[in-house]
């Protein structure tokens, strides 16, 4: 007589656009945590669909999908579950504490590194399903000030968009324009139209004075 099954406890939604990383995880946390279900999306419009269709657990999101922010699936749970909200657990190798410390404060729970092992991860899920806020050692020590003392950067935030935070790290490290855009994979003129926005929004007009006023508003950490 074969063995029942485990009955499913905990449903998790994998928000990830690298396949294989996706469903070996997805695989691997089946066998960690008992009585687990994933299911795999490459998409926002995918996930979207899938919670539509199924009450989800936590969600494990990529914060950059091709072509878009996964972090736009942050605004679509309070419209897909308006009381019951799945925890958002980010699982990334994009580890920039300014947009990690901004996802926390529109909801998510925390930050588990790609490079971390599914052991940690699966251990990362418990905690969030707990309640708790999980950061990942390789960022914990940047995020925290972040968020400790986020009352006076929230307004800041709100206004940037994940690639803005990108171009501002990048202004950081002292790029230029071109280099900027072949790093971000953008073009010359994506990432000019991009500086002139956050220009706008940090009220500066140079490129010296914008990183001096995003390292004030601890928009950017300078390493």
């Amino acid at each position: 007589m074969q063995a029942a099954k485990p009955s499913v406890t905990t449903r998790i939604l994998l928000v990830d656009d690298h396949l294989m990383f996706a469903e070996a995880l997805s695989f691997m946390l089946e066998a960690e945590i008992a009585g687990t279900k994933t299911t795999v999306c490459q998409s926002t419009a995918a996930a979207l669909e899938a919670m539509m269709a199924q009450v989800v657990d936590v969600i494990l999101l990529d914060i950059e999908l091709v072509a878009e922010s996964g972090l736009g699936v942050l605004d679509m749970i309070g419209v897909v579950y308006p009381e019951r909200k799945p925890r958002v657990l980010l699982c990334s190798a994009y580890e920039r504490p300014v947009v990690i410390a901004r996802a926390i404060e529109k909801g998510a729970s925390g930050f588990a590194s790609k490079s971390q092992s599914a052991a940690e991860i699966a251990q990362a899920i418990r905690q969030v399903l707990n309640g708790e806020i999980y950061l990942s050692p390789t960022i914990r020590d940047e995020v925290r000030p972040l968020l400790e003392s986020g009352t006076g950067r929230s307004a800041l935030l709100g206004l940037m968009s994940s690639r803005q935070l990108d171009i501002l790290a990048c202004l950081g490290e002292g790029l230029s324009n071109k280099q900027i855009a072949g790093f971000l994979n953008l073009s010359e003129n994506t990432v000019k139209t991009h500086l002139k926005e956050i220009f706008d929004k940090l009220n500066v007009s140079s490129r010296t004075a914008c990183v001096k006023k995003a390292v004030a508003e601890g928009l950017l950490t300078l390493t």
